[in-house]
């Protein structure tokens, strides 16, 4: 549980350096207007970056938690699409 959440901060982090590279490239005194466009692209990508991983963070740890606290004669596949109708994510 702890490798994959750190796995998902760092893809998170080199995706946006990924991304902060490209505006570090324009010359903000020459072309201060695509500059100040591509730091507003960065700032709604980054928000939206950011909406999508706490939503997935959280059904994730729903369907985390569903599986340990379900104690039946489930078989695994039973038990994985029990919890993922429980958190919402089928």
């Amino acid at each position: 549980m702890k490798k994959l959440l750190a796995i998902i901060v760092l893809g998170l982090l080199l995706n946006n350096v990924g991304h902060s590279e490209e505006c570090s490239l324009i010359d903000h005194k020459k072309f201060k207007d695509e500059f100040i466009k591509c730091i507003n692209k960065e700032k709604k990508f980054y928000k939206l970056t950011r909406e999508k991983s706490k939503y997935n963070l959280k059904h994730f740890e729903c369907l985390n938690l569903c599986k340990l606290t379900i104690k039946s004669e489930f078989t695994i596949e039973e038990l994985h699409n029990f919890c993922l109708l429980q958190c919402g994510m089928k």
